[in-house]
């Protein structure tokens, strides 16, 4: 009986359970689809810390900080104590933000006069220590507010600031922030602003290498369909353009007069046919009302039947003088 290794390439892809929770001096960012997951997750990193005895700062939204101080506190951890209250720091993410922003652009001095700030006095209450950990989701806030370069400008920030100050940090990100094809470019930029790369419970909730291994095959695999039926979906617009542009010029120089006018009788659109026959420019006709454009249309008609009368008139006029003109005879 045989029996098939895994290879070890393959098996560096599915990092250990512990997710850097004991990386002291490490960016490392989380992504996440669910609060209740990154509440958890957090809360267990900056619990960590704080039982060592070690200095903390949460800088996240409201929702985030409640979630947490509730959960370090099912942990044991109370937070109003006093000594705890000198070395944990929990601040409003878009407060803090506000502080050191520029012209829309994180400013390095602000930054780091409060960041660096804030980070020395939980230091001090920790005593000697050096270590502390930092949360924070203004990162996030920026991303969401469509404020990509700044948010990628403040990842650096935080990079300097890591390499004088002597922290674990963790950023996070929801995964639904990251839904369309031309934010991968800017995706893949954050995580290039990381140690580490956190992905969502989807796949850190799985319990086993061998889960863990299945699920990147699987994620492998959609990749791969949807890069398929992107390509088929292209081949598509592009035969819908070139149909579109067919048609178009078919209608643009047809024989006959094509227009198409709105519900509010606002005329859209008129052919070079409908133009000449009321002697109108494009831009005398078009996304005019209909009823202000009617009257040259009933002259053009109406002299039209004048001139239709006359010919006939001028037909009867010949065979009634040529008769007369045989009865003499």
């Amino acid at each position: 009986m045989s029996t098939i290794e895994t290879p070890h390439s393959a098996i560096s892809f599915a990092p250990p359970t512990q997710w850097h929770d004991h990386d002291h001096h490490g960016h490392v960012v989380q992504f996440y689809s669910e609060d209740e997951f990154l509440v958890d997750a957090i809360s267990r990193f900056i619990g960590v810390t704080l039982s060592a005895g070690d200095a903390a700062v949460v800088l996240a939204t409201k929702t985030h900080r409640e979630g947490i101080a509730r959960r370090l506190e099912e942990r044991g951890l109370d937070i109003t104590n006093g000594e705890l209250k000198g070395r944990y720091f929990a601040l409003d993410a878009a407060e803090t933000l506000s502080l050191f922003m520029l012209d829309g652009v994180p400013d390095v001095v602000r930054f780091r006069a409060v960041i660096g700030g804030v980070l020395e006095q939980a230091k001090a209450a920790a005593g000697d220590r050096t270590r502390a950990a930092v949360f924070g989701e203004m990162v996030a806030l920026l991303w969401a507010a469509g404020k990509r370069d700044a948010a990628i400008r403040l990842e650096e920030l935080w990079n300097d600031l890591v390499q004088t100050h002597h922290f674990s940090l963790r950023c996070a990100y929801p995964m639904a922030d990251f839904h369309r094809e031309e934010h991968s470019a800017a995706f893949r930029a954050i995580c290039e602003q990381h140690s580490g790369v956190i992905p969502g419970e989807s796949y850190t909730s799985l319990a086993s290498e061998a889960d863990r291994l299945r699920n990147i095959t699987y994620l492998q695999q959609k990749a791969q369909a949807l890069e398929t039926e992107r390509a088929e979906r292209k081949l598509i617009q592009r035969s819908l353009q070139r149909r579109e542009a067919e048609l178009a010029d078919f209608l643009e120089n047809a024989l006959e007069g094509v227009e198409q006018v709105g519900a509010n009788q606002k005329i859209l659109w008129a052919n070079k046919a409908v133009l000449k026959l009321l002697g109108y420019c494009a831009e005398e006709y078009v996304n005019h009302n209909l009823a202000r454009c009617a009257n040259p249309l009933q002259r053009c008609l109406g002299a039209r039947k004048v001139c239709l009368h006359a010919q006939l008139r001028a037909r009867r006029d010949r065979t009634k003088a040529s008769r007369t003109g045989a009865a003499r005879d």
